[in-house]
């Protein structure tokens, strides 16, 4: 305590030497000092108990509220040593009685812990203000005294008005503390203050539990007293007070007490716990065991949710002594678990030895088989227990017994990492276990050692006589396997055992080298390229993938093994006299894909390795080889943006070809242009920009596409701005979609036509409106307007470069024409353009082009729809809304004669926009020229969520239930094709508002019943109502015939209600 305070001073306070700590003050002392754990010299006055010095100290400036290093003032320091008087005079000099500590103790939580009631009653004589306040634990004063037995402190508190109630962190309250303490005087005292002897923790113990828990027999005899079901009641996890006194007890007097008040001995907690598991595992001592085992009622075979017994768990916890008195109490020697597992099993996988040759005296059977085949031997094998091993192998234990995967003793024994698993192996391989036995995989013990990279394990297989070179299913032997493991010394041991096992295949035909390769490993690498005695061709994986060592090393950018390969092959060739040919040169071994390894150190960006492959004779016939794609490494440098290998490509091979092609037309220079970290352009300018791949796309089509200004302008210096690919895509088309603004005044600078065309009839403006590319449209307007006041029609369907599978499927004939189609309404500049913001539901670009041109409001498509149909069809309410406020008519139709609100049902994510058209006031009674309305299109849809919106709508605007009753041509109603649909939850819905249509027949005579198709949602829709048809008074049996008027011929072209209709873009 003491540190940076003079010695002195210190020694004279606690020597209560007044003199002297009047002189060192007088000598310049600062009172206010302290030392290294932030104790005051008021401090050590205060624990001293010196009121002089303590005076003095206060008088010179000294600060009463003080906190040390753990939040302690002078006033907490007092109260342990009881000084009364040094508190006193604290107080009142106006110490903060309420400060607490680092714990959140008061000065009356230091009273109730250490039993000062003299001073508790000082800090009670008024009106405490922190009376009732938690410490970190959430404990109160009363907590304190409570657990501790503190009588005088706790009357105090209780006559203070101290809340009896309050809970600590656990939900504990002071009558849960002096059960954990034991004391009945305080019992007494909080049962006459009021206190409740039923309250309960956070995990529903009440006081009992907490009597149990200590052994306190007659604190519990009192409960029992008070209440005798307090022996029966059970915490949330079924726990009683037998349990916890069980777990406890030092002797038998709290379980003697609660079974003679009634508790039962057998009674099992939600887990399956009795107290006889619980004490056979985790009882502090075997007294609990012995009394339970000696009862009369007892079940020593019970079991818990995991169908453990006493046994189990007592040879779980290796407790030897209950083991025995289990026993001889007459417990089963097998009894089995959930598992199937024995005792034996458990004291196997714990170590036990003692526990094991016990339970094998008594006859345990040593061969007993768990879940998964397993023995005791394998369990012990597993945990690398030598001795329980070799006792189970002297009783008789089967060495070769195989688990469900076939896997022995050995095999687990082989898989430890622990010390002693090399023992228990070399045990295992005394009583003669097979070595080279493999399990269902092929892994013999061998294979398991060398994955795992354990060469003590591996050393003592061999010299056993392991076969090395032994393939597992896929064809790998433990070499393969220990090269997995970066072992170098398990990889020379086997190597050195059998030369062979280096020229091993697996399934995939790779070799030991080529998983060192791929590992990355130089230095097994190289050791195992020389024990393969090769002449010119290097290992390869053969036809399964043709991969060599030197292929896996350019991936993983290992160049010193690169150089030492060259090295060795160099060697080989002076040493045979051969030379590799010229067309044919050094590291040119190809892949199943015609690759060399080359390709692979440029697509990666190894540099290194790439300067290693290249420093050999014929690098320019590497740097051109073509893959069965045609692709060079070249390409590959540039596809995936590894400028850096090509800077030093076109540094040391300047007049390398640039121009090449691969099988889809494209060059290095366009495959660097759309390269994700950006276009080497020293690669660029050595291109020929006018080329153009097999879709026609050229250099400036790509630039178009990069948002990169600088590139751009260069190639617009070479190239044409017009320039179109096989569909007629020019670069501005693909700069509007893109929304580049630069991208487009520059292209429109250097004089690309806005209002040029694609195959498809579509502009810029288009294809701008389409991605919702408001600055683009802005761009083009202005500019497109200047030139011609109708030039921007969309006249042909949409680009399939921009619209995906589904859209381009659902919307094949958005803005088709042909020359034989004409419509009355003039056509305007930015119609196709408006009916593509309006599908794809872009409305800043709708917004935009009506304010530009108004009349595009009645602009319609080649089948007669407007931008709103559109809108409605793919569910953009906003575009809606906006479409209505600017006037778009909303009963118009389209040559089906179908409207808004028809379109509005055929997908199910329009609920919006059909509840904004019904409330709009659009006409529901409008059928199509099949006679199909809303109600209908919904079911023919499969909208069941907007056939819901129509009900509710119509059971309120349709009280005569003429759209719920209207027919289609086929005489159909809309429950007909519910029915046939197999729409239940519409059904459900429709029904009660539309019962009436469950009699009309359609022109072939069939009411909707009979609609029906053989499945399962149909056969519910058809008991549904028939179930509604029973209660009916009409005849039954007149309805299901049919009517005599004849069906249409089968010749006849069926309604266009179940033909595919005409859909967008």
């Amino acid at each position: 305590m003491i540190s940076d305070v003079e010695d002195e001073v210190i020694s004279a306070i606690l020597t209560r030497n007044k003199s002297a700590v009047q002189s060192m003050i007088l000598d310049g002392f600062d009172v206010s000092k302290s030392d290294s754990n932030g104790n005051s010299p008021l401090h050590y006055a205060a624990f001293a108990g010196d009121v002089a010095i303590a005076s003095i100290l206060i008088e010179c400036g000294a600060n009463i509220n003080a906190q040390d290093s753990r939040g302690l003032t002078p006033l907490h320091r007092t109260i342990p040593s009881r000084n009364f008087a040094v508190a006193k005079l604290l107080i009142e000099k106006g110490c903060d009685v309420t400060l607490r500590c680092k714990l959140l103790q008061t000065p009356l939580h230091i009273c109730a812990i250490h039993n000062v009631p003299s001073i508790a009653s000082l800090l009670l004589s008024e009106k405490y203000p922190m009376l009732d306040s938690p410490d970190s634990c959430g404990c109160t004063a009363l907590h304190h005294a409570a657990y501790r037995g503190h009588t005088e402190v706790a009357e105090l508190l209780l006559k203070a008005g101290i809340n009896m109630a309050s809970v600590d962190n656990l939900n504990r309250t002071a009558m849960h503390s002096m059960a954990c303490g034991g004391h009945i005087p305080i019992l007494s005292m909080l049962i006459e203050g009021g206190a409740s002897v039923t309250v309960t923790d956070c995990r529903g113990r009440n006081v009992a539990h907490f009597a149990a828990m200590g052994s306190h027999a007659d604190l519990l005899g009192e409960l029992l007293a008070i209440d005798a079901t307090f022996a029966h009641i059970t915490d949330i996890d079924g726990y009683s007070p037998l349990h916890y006194a069980v777990q406890n007890a030092q002797n038998s007097k709290t379980i003697e007490l609660l079974l003679k008040s009634g508790c039962s001995i057998n009674a099992a907690a939600h887990d399956g716990t009795t107290a006889l598991h619980v004490s056979a595992s985790l009882s502090e001592s075997s007294v609990p065991l012995e009394y339970l085992i000696g009862c009369p009622a007892i079940d020593l075979n019970v079991k818990n949710a995991d169908g453990m017994t006493p046994l189990h768990l007592a040879s779980e916890w290796a407790k030897v002594s209950r083991v025995d008195s289990l026993l001889r109490g007459g417990s089963e020697v097998d009894p089995r678990s959930l598992n199937n597992a024995t005792p034996l099993h458990c004291a196997a996988l714990g170590g036990h030895e003692l526990v094991v040759k016990h339970l094998i005296k008594s006859g345990a059977d040593v061969n007993a088989r768990m879940k998964g085949e397993l023995t005791p031997l394998h369990l012990a094998a597993y945990n690398s227990s030598r001795p329980v091993c070799q006792t189970l192998l002297e009783m008789g234990a089967d060495v070769e017994a195989k688990d469900v995967c076939l896997r022995t003793p050995l095999h687990l024994a082989a898989n430890s990492i622990a010390d002693s698993g090399a023992y228990t192996l070399d045990c295992l391989i005394e009583y003669k276990a097979g070595v080279n036995v493999a399990d269902k995989y092929g892994f013999t013990p061998l294979h398991i050692a060398a994955s795992r990279g354990l060469d003590n394990m591996v050393a003592l297989l061999l010299k056993a006589g392991a076969e090395v070179d032994k393939p597992d299913l896929r064809g790998r032997n433990a070499l393969h396997l220990a090269v997995l493991s970066h072992s170098t010394s398990i990889v020379e041991m086997l190597c050195y055992a059998d030369e062979k096992c280096v020229y091993r295949q697996d399934c995939n035909g790779f070799y030991p080298l080529h998983y060192a390769a791929y590992n990355g490993d130089e230095s097994l690498c190289s050791f195992l390229f020389i024990h393969m005695e090769w002449n010119m061709e290097y290992p390869t994986s053969g036809v399964h993938q043709g991969v060599t060592p030197i292929h896996l090393a350019a991936i993983r950018n290992m160049a010193k093994l690169l150089r030492r390969l060259a090295d060795i092959q160099k060697k080989t060739e002076a040493m045979t006299g051969r030379k590799a040919a010229l067309d044919r040169p050094l590291f040119t071994c190809t892949d199943v894909k015609g690759r060399i390894p080359l390709h692979y150190a440029m697509k990666y960006g190894h540099a290194d390795s790439m300067v290693v492959l290249l420093s050999q004779p014929g690098a320019e016939v590497c740097l051109s080889w073509r893959d069965k794609d045609d692709l060079t490494p070249l390409h590959f440098a540039a596809a995936n943006g590894k400028n850096n290998c090509f800077e030093s490509v076109l540094e040391k091979f300047p007049e390398i070809g640039m121009n090449r092609k691969d099988s889809r037309g494209r060059t290095c220079g366009m495959l660097s242009l759309t390269a994700l970290s950006g276009a080497c352009w020293p690669l660029v300018i050595k291109s020929n920009l006018r080329q153009r791949d097999n879709l026609g796309r050229g250099y400036l089509h790509r630039a178009a596409y990069l948002r990169n200004q600088g590139i751009l302008l260069k190639i617009l210096e070479k190239c044409d701005p017009n320039t179109r690919d096989i569909n007629g895509v020019t670069p501005l088309h693909i700069a509007a979609a893109v929304g580049e603004h630069d991208t487009v005044a520059a292209l429109l600078e250097f004089g690309a036509n806005p209002l040029v065309k694609d195959n498809r009839g579509f502009t810029p403006v288009d294809w701008a409106a389409a991605y919702n590319q408001l600055s683009s449209l802005q761009q083009f307007l202005p500019n497109s307007r200047q030139l011609s006041p109708d030039s921007a029609f969309g006249s042909g369907n949409m680009a399939s470069s921009f619209s995906n599978a589904s859209e381009e499927t659902a919307s094949k004939d958005l803005l088709s024409t042909s020359p034989s189609k004409r419509f009355d309404d003039a056509e305007f500049f930015g119609r196709a353009g408006l009916l593509f913001a309006a599908y794809f539901g872009n409305l800043s670009c709708v917004m935009y082009l009506i304010e530009m041109d108004p009349r595009l409001i009645s602009a319609r498509d080649p089948v007669g729809r407007t931008a709103l149909h559109l809108a409605a069809w793919r569910g953009h309410c906003d575009c809606v809304e906006y479409l209505i406020d600017k006037g778009c008519e909303i009963e118009a139709v389209d040559e089906c004669s179908a409207t808004a609100l028809i379109y509005s049902v055929r997908e199910s994510k329009s609920s919006c926009v059909l509840e904004f058209l019904l409330q709009c006031g659009a006409d529901v009674f409008i059928g199509d020229k099949d006679g199909n309305t809303v109600l209908h299109h919904s079911c023919l849809s499969k909208n069941e969520d907007a056939g819901k919106v129509l009900t509710r709508y119509l059971s309120q605007f349709d009280p005569e239930r003429k759209l719920c009753n209207a027919v289609n041509g086929d005489g159909e109603t809309a429950l007909h094709i519910a029915v046939r649909n197999g729409l239940i939850e519409f059904l459900l819905c429709f029904i009660p508002y539309g019962s009436e249509s469950m009699w009309i027949k359609d022109s072939r005579g069939r009411i909707p019943l009979l609609c029906g198709i053989e499945d399962q949602d149909i056969t519910d829709c058809m008991q549904l109502l028939l179930a509604c048809m029973a209660e009916s008074p009409a005849e039954i049996s007149s309805l299901l015939l049919p009517n005599p008027r004849r069906s249409r011929p089968s010749s006849v072209r069926k309604s266009s209600t179940e033909e595919q209709d005409g859909e967008f873009f």
